[in-house]
């Protein structure tokens, strides 16, 4: 029982870090770790969102990115 134990909390932390070095080499340089970056990059990038999306203040983001960048 205790091998099992053992084996199994193995295999669940191997996973974890498979995930997290999954995330961090696909993480975006200039994202932050919470909302607004995914926010400004979905705005910059014309993406969608998690769910929901918030479709409103993409649009609004993207309207005062396109003003704002030189073209």
């Amino acid at each position: 029982m205790n091998t099992f134990r053992n084996l199994n909390n193995l295999f669940g932390w191997l996973c974890f870090l498979a995930a997290f070095v999954v995330y961090m080499l696909t993480l975006q340089p200039s994202v932050s770790f919470w909302d607004c970056g995914e926010f400004i990059s979905t705005a910059y990038h014309l993406q969608v969102g998690h769910q929901p999306g918030s479709p409103l203040p993409t649009r609004q983001q993207t309207y005062f990115i396109d003003c704002s960048l030189p073209s």
